[in-house]
């Protein structure tokens, strides 16, 4: 890992340097000076992305969010059922993740506050 610092043009440190990690401790590191993005590198479960692979478009969620971090899973549920994604243990799955991810970023930042979104690619 390179952590390189270079003034900003007011002084400040710029932050450039993006860590990629496969243990979710990676996420912590966002809080190191020079950091710009911690990326928790990892593969889902092969079940999970067959699910998620097989949903039709019109069924994943969109979303763009801020809201606190206790709400996330509210929210991201909500989502789902607007776009009409089938209740199903993947759906719950998709869900729980997101927001455990959300209350570690949370975490890591030190902040209550969560900005989110959820897009799907057009296959």
């Amino acid at each position: 890992m390179n952590v390189v610092q270079k003034p900003h043009a007011f002084g400040a440190l710029k932050a450039q340097d993006v860590l990629g990690g496969k243990e979710p401790d990676i996420l912590a590191d966002i809080t190191r000076p020079g950091v710009a993005a911690a990326i928790w590198q990892r593969t889902p479960e092969p079940e999970f992305q067959d699910w998620l692979d097989n949903q039709p478009a019109e069924n994943l969620p969109s979303l763009r969010a801020v809201t606190p971090l206790d709400a996330v899973e509210e929210v991201l549920l909500a989502s789902c059922e607007q776009a009409n994604m089938p209740f199903a243990k993947m759906r719950n799955m998709l869900v729980e993740d997101a927001a455990a991810l959300a209350c570690m970023a949370g975490k890591a930042l030190g902040t209550r506050l969560c900005g989110y979104a959820l897009t799907s690619q057009a296959r």
